[in-house]
C-alpha cells in the first residue's frame, strides 16, 4: 500500500446533514479489502454451534486493520454521539462490485464489539444476496420468508459472534416492495432490533435495483460506498439524487489499489 494511501486513510469520516451534491459529502479513501489479484484466506470464529468466517487477503491484513479503525470512528460518530444517536445505518452503492457487503460486515462486527446492545446485520439485497457466502450459512430462510409468514423469527437470525446476529435476505420472488412496505408499517426498529438493538443493513445498489431508495428510507441514515477510479462522478451524483429524502452520513471511497 502506498504512502499516499496511508496518509489518506488517516482522514476522519464525519457525519453531516444531507448535502446538495457528492462534492460536499465527507469522503474517506480506504484501500480495497478484497483485490481480485490476491487470494484470500478464511479466518473462522466459532460461537456455540455457529461459525463466523471472514475472508482476508494474505497480504492485506494490515490494510483490513486500518479499515476496521475507520469503521470504528464512523460508528462512534453516529451511534455513540451525545445528541440524536442513530439506531440504524444502511450501506448502499451506486453500482454492484463496490465492496459494500464486505464493508457492511466489517462495520457490523466493529459495532458489536463496542456496543452494549445487540447488533443485527440485515441483508435487504434480494437481487444479489451475498452474506450467506461470506459467513458460510444457508441463504434461506431469511427476511423475506419471515415477513411472508413462512417461518418464525428464530429461523432467520444467525448468531455469528458475541453480540452479533445476521439475517440473510432470503428469496424475494419479485415481492421485495411488499416486503419493505410491511417492514415500514411495522417499523424496522421494532421488527428487527430487540430492546434498543442496533442495525447495520446491506442495501441493494441504486443502478440495478428499483427498490433501493425505498429500503434506504426505512433507516436513520445511510453511507454510500464508492470505488475510486471506478464509480463515475455523474453516477455518484445520480445516487445522491435518488436518495434525496434520505439522511446521508457520508461517502466511503473504497480504493481499489495504490495510486503509486
Amino acid at each position: 500500500m502506498s504512502e499516499e494511501t496511508d496518509n489518506a486513510m488517516t482522514q476522519k469520516l464525519i457525519p453531516v446533514k444531507r448535502p446538495p451534491d457528492p462534492e460536499s459529502i465527507p469522503q474517506t479513501p480506504i484501500a480495497s479489502p478484497l483485490p481480485d489479484s490476491i487470494t484470500p484466506i478464511t479466518i473462522k470464529y466459532r460461537y456455540g454451534s455457529s461459525i463466523y468466517a471472514r475472508q482476508i487477503p494474505r497480504q492485506d491484513l494490515l490494510k483490513v486493520q486500518q479499515l476496521e479503525e475507520q469503521c470504528r470512528r464512523f460508528c462512534l460518530s453516529l451511534f455513540f454521539r451525545e445528541q440524536d444517536p442513530i439506531r440504524s445505518l444502511g450501506l448502499i452503492s451506486a453500482a454492484p462490485g463496490e465492496g459494500k457487503t464486505f464493508i457492511s460486515a466489517i462495520t457490523a462486527q466493529i459495532l458489536a464489539e463496542d456496543s452494549l446492545n445487540l447488533v443485527t446485520l440485515v441483508e435487504c439485497n434480494w437481487n444479489r444476496p451475498a452474506l450467506h457466502n461470506l459467513y458460510g450459512f444457508s441463504p434461506t430462510p431469511g427476511l423475506a420468508e419471515w415477513i411472508r409468514g413462512e417461518c418464525v423469527e428464530a429461523d432467520i437470525s444467525r448468531s455469528v459472534a458475541e453480540n452479533l446476529n445476521v439475517i440473510p435476505a432470503g428469496k424475494g420472488y419479485h415481492d421485495e416492495v411488499r416486503i419493505l412496505q410491511r417492514l415500514k408499517q411495522r417499523g424496522i426498529h421494532t421488527t428487527l432490533a430487540r430492546s434498543n438493538g442496533l442495525l447495520i443493513v446491506d442495501l441493494p445498489d441504486i443502478t440495478t435495483s428499483a427498490y433501493s431508495s425505498l429500503a434506504a428510507s426505512l433507516l436513520d441514515s445511510v453511507a454510500i460506498v464508492a470505488r475510486i477510479g471506478v464509480t463515475h462522478e455523474d453516477l455518484l451524483r445520480q445516487t445522491c439524487a435518488e436518495l434525496s429524502d434520505v439522511s446521508i452520513a457520508g461517502i466511503i471511497l473504497n480504493e481499489v489499489e495504490s495510486k503509486r
